[in-house]
């Protein structure tokens, strides 16, 4: 999808998809796809944006949200990468049940992309491999539920608050720690090699 636009009552997009511009509308799913390539444009479910079954999501960039429930569900057979945009859910922003890498681990640490909201928590994860990156997560509650399995090094998940709209939201976001090392005239922020 390059442009334009996408209404259905039910699912607007049932397959593979690679979307970079327009926006695909449902009342239900966004999306119900096994592999899914976000680089742009725009994803609204009346329930959920997107749902991820035995495949892959990787978003770029672009908007999804999910109005009713989550904005990105990934089952337990699917997995994700995901570098950029914003995603958006009423209940949850992503429910991750798998494998998810938020960011990349490249050593600059992007603490506002993606930015994950949902109404009780940005990111709930209830699966087995869960890497943060980069990214803010933002949720009523909090911004992340679940285990986070890997941070880049000398990175933490720090904890703040903002508001939205007049609404509290409690934000967990990707961040390094200062140097605190010193050896000879170098600095360093972990003591790993």
């Amino acid at each position: 999808v390059h442009g334009g636009r996408i209404e259905a009552t039910n699912t607007g997009v049932s397959s593979s998809l690679v979307i970079d511009g327009g926006q695909i509308i449902s009342e239900k799913l966004g999306v119900s796809s096994h592999n899914a390539t976000i680089k742009g444009g725009e994803i609204i479910g009346g329930v959920t944006g997107i749902q991820i079954y035995n495949g892959s999501i990787n978003m770029s960039a672009g908007t999804v949200k999910g109005l009713t429930e989550n904005g990105i569900t990934i089952e337990t057979n699917g997995n994700g990468t995901i570098t950029g945009g914003v995603i958006e859910g009423d209940i949850y922003g992503i429910h991750n049940k798998n494998r998810l890498t938020i960011g990349s681990n490249d050593g600059n640490v992007i603490s506002n992309n993606p930015t994950v909201t949902g109404g009780s928590y940005g990111l709930y994860i209830t699966g087995s491999e869960q890497r943060l990156f980069d990214g803010m997560f933002e949720g009523q509650i909090d911004g992340i539920y679940g285990r986070v399995t890997e941070v880049p090094i000398g990175g933490v998940v720090s904890e703040g608050e903002t508001t939205k709209n007049d609404i509290i939201y409690q934000t967990d976001f990707v961040a390094v720690y200062e140097n605190w090392l010193r050896v000879g005239d170098q600095e360093f922020n972990t003591i790993n090699a």
